[in-house]
């Protein structure tokens, strides 16, 4: 579970909670889902496989993390405008459509099992950048299924460095090995 001792004067309790929620989601999900099938000779979107179970973990969870679960829609892959562009991130969790301050997380998820270019990165982290800066989203996450010898941590803040928005903070969860989850704010 995330240590209470990352929240951020960022996050409010209603945030802090919805942060847990995902939190308690993401360990939930077993082993198989995110598993490192790099050794098996299918090719298997590693990716998909664990945002499906994520999904179904998240969306049970928020009813026992919420105050009014009702009033939450938690989406995947929904379309978001802003400028004239679109974005699809991987999950939404927002109260309405129409108001920003209902906005509250919006992540992307990777896995090292698909090499992550740089572009490919660079266009997760516009989206969750995108979101809180020009939609309001209060929490960008970006969960990571890999390696501990992974650079994703230097990567990030190399690429957030680059934009305007460097005053908001992602939250990074890292399944590392495919085991154990590991948070750090960048």
């Amino acid at each position: 579970m995330i240590d209470d001792s990352l929240k951020l004067e960022t996050w409010d309790e209603t945030d802090w909670q919805y942060i847990q929620g995902l939190s308690q989601s993401v360990e939930s999900v077993k082993r198989q889902y995110i598993r490192d099938l790099r050794d098996e000779k299918k090719k298997y979107h590693i990716e998909r496989i664990f945002s499906y179970e994520l999904y179904h973990k998240w969306s049970q969870n928020l009813s026992k993390v919420a105050n009014n679960p009702s009033k939450l829609f938690l989406n995947a892959e929904l379309t978001k405008h802003y400028n004239h562009k679109e974005t699809f991130p991987d999950f939404v969790l927002h109260g309405d459509y129409t108001n920003q301050n209902k906005q509250f997380i919006i992540c992307e998820v990777k896995s090292s099992r698909n090499y992550v270019n740089d572009n490919a990165l660079k266009k997760d982290i516009k989206t969750l950048m995108n979101g809180m800066s020009k939609l309001g989203y209060h929490c960008g996450v970006f969960i990571y299924l890999g390696s501990e010898r992974s650079t994703i941590e230097q990567r990030i803040e190399r690429i957030k460095a680059k934009t305007k928005d460097v005053h908001f903070k992602i939250l990074l969860i890292k399944v590392i090995d495919y085991n154990k989850v590991d948070y750090t704010i960048l």
